[in-house]
């Protein structure tokens, strides 16, 4: 089974016989190191598959004659290039879009797969549906379908959804979905449609979430069934209303204008939280929204530690980003977005003081926020903390650890995330003394104790939550009572 970096990989071999190492590296936007480690784990693969590997002499990849009529030949086999979670994905998006029954025959035709493999897929996917309160249900005679509110199908089906777009190859596997089914209309033209309406009504949206917004509504088409009555849009929160209730609900309309108010109020809700920005046409909205705006600010830099609070630059992309962002939250709606991990690993720190500061829109909304909405206001934040590091609040930090060099890189990158205005030098297990101008930093963060003359903070090779917490306050309040 080849994961979503696997694919990306031998697709860009197909496409470019003569790619170099660093090439490659670059345009996969990964190091050198890790490249030739994910071509190892590809090896075994592709030797089962296809008798043949990746060889390298160092600076490029030496590719098998047969590379591309092989693997292209082998390419239609959806089932062996993706995870199970894309795979029950898959198989909910084939069954949605039926809008009937579908036969277990269909379902391997599909992905595949062997009639046991299939009831075994379909077993876990119940599990799944059960959490949105609805039920795939089996009949013998004819197959599976869906049973329960359609408000609840359309929302499992567009978390389903989510789970595809992120894939790397998400593109081919909607694709196939699709060629299996007799369409009314072509993909291509009702997408072109929704991007015409768009430009009509000066409606932008952020484009990977127009890539998402325009199959999520594809697949509604296709599936054509109305939610008549049981869509549960909830106008408890004012600022819901305020922003739901602008031209949005005129443009959900002309996207499918002969369905319900229902249908149009879900759509709408869906391009606000696709959107880039929203102008809101109620005063009070406005004011509303600067306020939680400033108030976000407020928290987020008590947090962090860096007064974000005085600059009207972050302030107008915050509110513009909050606006989309508030709906999204109160209703729920997904983010496809692949990076959250890589942020909450890379970022901690900065991840975590981002989501305490969030706590402010959490009890206004009085609903809990997702990492993938986290990750988002963490990229926000960090993105003007390292655009903005002012060389006289910058400095020097000397990394001395006696753990091994492993430890050393990995408390290197903890102290770098956690103080974004600290360059940071580093040395495996040396006396002060030793071959280092100690005038050259301002500090140093050591896992033994030193004398030197510099400022010392005694740090351990892997710090918990409260650990960093406490050492980024000590730092804090050194930084701001030292004078170099």
């Amino acid at each position: 089974m080849f994961d979503k970096l696997s694919l990306e990989i031998l697709e860009l071999f197909s496409r470019y016989e003569n790619v170099t190492v660093s090439e490659a590296a670059k345009l996969l936007n990964i190091n050198r190191r890790k490249l030739l480690y994910e071509i190892e784990k590809i090896n075994p693969a592709l030797e089962k598959m296809f008798g043949m590997s990746i060889e390298n002499d160092g600076e490029k990849f030496l590719l098998p004659l047969s590379f591309n009529e092989k693997w292209n030949s082998q390419y239609s086999n959806l089932n062996s290039y993706i995870h199970k979670t894309e795979r029950l994905a898959t198989l909910t998006m084939f069954i949605y879009i039926n809008n009937s029954y579908i036969s277990t025959y269909h379902l391997q035709e599909l992905l595949v797969l062997s009639k046991n493999s299939i009831l075994k897929e379909m077993k876990e996917l119940r599990v799944k549906c059960e959490e949105y309160g609805i039920e795939i249900k089996y009949s013998r005679e004819e197959g599976y379908f869906f049973k329960g509110k359609e408000s609840r199908i359309r929302l499992f089906a567009e978390k389903q959804l989510t789970y595809l777009l992120i894939g790397c190859d998400a593109e081919w596997i909607l694709e196939r979905i699709i060629s299996l089914q007799i369409t009314k209309k072509k993909k291509a033209i009702f997408f072109e449609e929704i991007k015409n309406i768009f430009k009509t009504r000066e409606v932008h949206l952020v484009s990977k979430r127009l890539q998402f917004f325009s199959w999520l509504m594809y697949f509604i088409y296709l599936r054509s069934k109305s939610d008549e009555d049981d869509f549960n849009i909830s106008f408890d929160d004012k600022l819901c209303m305020d922003v739901v209730n602008t031209e949005m609900r005129e443009v959900s309309n002309m996207i499918f204008y002969n369905y319900s108010t229902r249908d149009s109020l879900f759509i709408a809700t869906r391009i606000i939280a696709a959107s880039d920005y929203i102008e809101l046409k109620n005063e009070q909205s406005e004011y509303e929204f600067a306020y939680l705006t400033k108030w976000v600010l407020e928290e987020v830099s008590e947090s962090i530690g860096f007064d974000f609070s005085s600059n009207t630059n972050i302030f107008s992309t915050l509110y513009s980003h909050l606006i989309p962002a508030y709906v999204r939250i109160y209703y729920d709606i997904p983010l496809n977005i692949p990076l959250t991990a890589t942020i909450q690993y890379e970022y901690k720190f900065v991840f975590d003081q981002v989501k305490k500061g969030l706590r402010v829109l959490e009890n206004k909304l009085s609903v809990p926020i997702n990492d993938d909405e986290v990750g988002l206001f963490t990229i926000h934040f960090l993105g003007y903390l390292k655009s903005n590091r002012m060389e006289d609040n910058h400095f020097q930090g000397l990394v001395i650890c006696e753990e091994g060099i492993s430890s050393l890189l990995m408390l290197v990158n903890t102290l770098s995330n956690i103080f974004l205005n600290i360059d940071f030098d580093y040395y495996p297990n040396q006396s002060i003394s030793e071959d280092y101008d100690s005038r050259k930093y301002d500090m140093i963060f050591s896992t033994r104790k030193l004398k030197s003359k510099l400022i010392i903070f005694e740090v351990k090779p892997v710090m918990s939550a409260v650990e960093r917490n406490v050492l980024w306050k000590k730092v804090k309040k050194t930084l701001e009572t030292t004078t170099y």
